[in-house]
């Protein structure tokens, strides 16, 4: 899914002002000012119930984004973050913490070990010597997918 570049929003925008103001301008010029300022109310209000149901649909989108998987899948596939329907940041899943030379990592099920960077949004594996490989990174709207920021 690609970004919507700025100019989609005013758009849209401008649509929903001359959806509202269409109606009202043709009920003047058919009927008088007395039904033109009725409609042109009335569409303001359909205006504004349009963009509330909007924003409790988006509040909805990012509540149910974050109560998915804490952390994603290790490398095996195996073993996942939180479950279901715990909201707890205390609930790692299959995960657990250690501590190895000094840095504090998540270890899965697998024995696997990742480090979580950028409060949490970033996952990279912790190979054996100790380097870090890009694991999977977190997307608004979109979860946990494969980090492709070393290509």
């Amino acid at each position: 899914m690609a970004h919507r570049p700025e100019w989609f929003c005013w758009l849209v925008a401008l649509l929903l002002v001359v959806a509202v103001l269409l109606p009202a301008v043709q009920a003047v010029g058919q009927h008088g000012w007395g039904r033109g300022v009725v409609a042109l109310l009335g569409g303001c209000l359909v205006l504004i119930a349009a963009l509330l149901l909007t924003f409790a649909f988006g509040y909805t989108l990012a509540f149910v984004q974050q109560a998915g998987p804490r952390y994603p899948l290790c490398h095996n596939g195996k073993c996942k973050g939180r479950r279901w329907p715990s909201l707890s940041d205390r609930d790692l899943g299959d995960y657990g913490r250690a501590t190895v030379d000094g840095e504090s990592v998540l270890r899965c099920g697998c024995g696997l070990e990742y480090v979580a960077r950028e409060a949490g949004w970033c996952i990279l594996r912790r190979l054996p010597d100790g380097t870090l490989q890009p694991h999977m990174v977190h997307r608004n709207y979109r979860g946990w997918g494969v980090d492709d920021s070393a290509e």
